[in-house]
């Protein structure tokens, strides 16, 4: 038995007949296969009609197309509607009057979602039109406007890198956000309190659209770090810290302000180099998330041996004295090293809270506000110099706050035979009891100043862990940098 398809250039005769584009390979002996080929293409009417005519298909060695005339008919209106060049919430409202119109036609809707229709819109419209024509089907069968982006991420980012406005046209028309703001163009927007701008973040990560989420990033990278890092407070308390997170490389100052606010002591050197912040903006990072430089870990421990205490005890005062809360300070979820801690020109500054005076005594003469600009590594210096005189006797973190509170010998030798180191009266007691008489007996002894270190002690000992592992893990870096540890490899 033999086939044969109308010819492309021949107008059909009626709705049952089949149309084959570019002829195919002849058909010998049963023709069963291509039968059931064509029935999957065109339907069982087409076929029956086909066979009725007695016509033989003749084919030279390429495939055989085979397309329904109502599917050309759909071709023909995506093409009338993609000439309009409409705009797409008008493009939005044809596709849906389309897809609405054939609607009793099962085999119109399969076509709809087709991978020919899909490649057809392509070439047409491009991503738009493609993207387009599934939101219509989308809506057309009641998906919810979540589930559409779900399905549709990588061409809602696409057609977004373009044209970001558009996502949330669609988004709209789905039933989603309406109040996206996302301007024609991928203008910056103008800038907002933090709260709102907090909120505005919010709504365009919920979307789980990638692009939008990339777009969040993009606009908080346009603030000054301080208020980066409020916002970013903000989104913690909100849930969507760690959705920023998932877009946050895209903008790398962005990216090292989470990883800061997350653990300020996880920040190295390498990560505030001019790649990720430029120079202007490195202060304003230092002095917003107070991260410790590379060379701390091991200065603080070397000092530490020098003076005979164990670092954990000396660090639990640094905390206290720089009035870091058990748990960590403001919106940070870390303890934060403070060599920056202190106000004014005349009051205490740096790791422990030097006054002006006793800065002088250790050989800087410059001033808190001065002091308060050197590194944690460059303070460790005049901290080795103020405690040298009690080198081997800071067997305990209240030993260590006593010195520290009042650096005198009599005062210090008081302590440690349980008498108290000031009394009602004294003006260190007037300006300091709220804070150190823990039990409102009108004296400071070493028992409260023990007391209070204690409680900074397992913070101190996390933020020297951290620390430990991030030196190991620059040193790897660096191991690996020069071929270190490479076998057949010197460096």
């Amino acid at each position: 038995m033999a086939i044969r398809a109308q010819p492309a250039t021949e107008t059909p005769a009626g709705p049952g007949e089949i149309r084959a584009h570019r002829a195919t390979a002849r058909v010998r002996g049963p023709a069963a296969a291509e039968v059931r080929s064509l029935q999957r293409q065109a339907g069982n009417a087409a076929v029956c009609a086909l066979l009725a005519s007695g016509r033989a298909l003749q084919r030279t060695g390429s495939p055989v197309t085979v397309s329904r005339i109502e599917d050309d008919k759909i071709r023909a209106d995506l093409a009338a509607i993609e000439q309009q060049k409409l705009p797409l919430k008008d493009l939005l409202g044809k596709l849906t009057e389309l897809v609405a119109g054939q609607s009793t036609d099962a085999e119109a809707m399969k076509f709809f979602g087709s991978a020919q229709c899909e490649l057809y819109c392509q070439q047409l419209g491009g991503p738009r039109l493609r993207l387009a024509l599934r939101a219509a089907l989308a809506k057309h069968r009641g998906m919810a406007w979540s589930s559409f982006v779900a399905g549709n991420d990588k061409e809602l980012s696409e057609l977004g890198a373009m044209y970001v406005d558009q996502i949330a046209t669609i988004l709209a028309y789905l039933g989603g956000p309406a109040d996206l703001d996302l301007p024609e163009g991928n203008p910056r927007p103008a800038f907002l309190p933090l709260k709102d701008l907090a909120e505005r973040i919010g709504k365009l990560l919920g979307t789980n659209v990638t692009r939008l989420g990339e777009r969040a990033v993009e606009e908080l990278n346009s603030y000054a770090v301080p208020d980066i890092a409020k916002v970013l407070g903000l989104l913690e308390k909100a849930g969507r810290l760690d959705v920023l997170a998932a877009h946050a490389e895209v903008r790398p100052l962005v990216a090292k302000a989470i990883k800061a606010f997350k653990d300020p002591n996880s920040i190295t050197d390498a990560d505030l180099g001019e790649k990720f912040i430029h120079k202007e903006q490195l202060k304003e990072f230092r002095a917003t998330f107070h991260p410790v430089e590379d060379s701390f870990l091991g200065a603080f421990k070397e000092m530490c041996g020098e003076l005979g205490c164990a670092p954990e005890h000396m660090l639990a005062v640094m905390l206290s004295e720089t009035a870091e809360p058990v748990g960590g300070r403001g919106p940070f979820k870390a303890v934060v090293i403070n060599p920056a801690a202190g106000t004014g020109e005349k009051g205490a500054a740096g790791l422990n809270q030097m006054m002006p005076g006793t800065q002088e005594a250790q050989g800087f003469t410059r001033g808190s506000r001065a002091f308060r600009d050197l590194t944690a590594t460059d303070q460790l210096q005049y901290t080795r110099s103020f405690f040298a005189p009690v080198t081997g006797k800071l067997s305990t973190a209240g030993r260590i706050y006593a010195w520290n509170f009042q650096s005198s010998k009599d005062k210090f030798k008081a302590a440690l035979s349980g008498g108290a180191i000031v009394k009602k009266g004294d003006r260190a007691y007037d300006d300091n009891a709220a804070n150190l008489d823990l039990t409102g007996k009108g004296s400071i002894t070493l028992e409260d100043l023990e007391t209070l270190a204690r409680r900074h002690v397992p913070d101190a000992k996390r933020v020297l862990n951290t620390l430990e592992e991030r030196a190991k893990k620059t040193a790897a870096a660096a191991d690996a940098g020069t071929g270190r540890d490479q076998p057949g490899v010197v460096p």
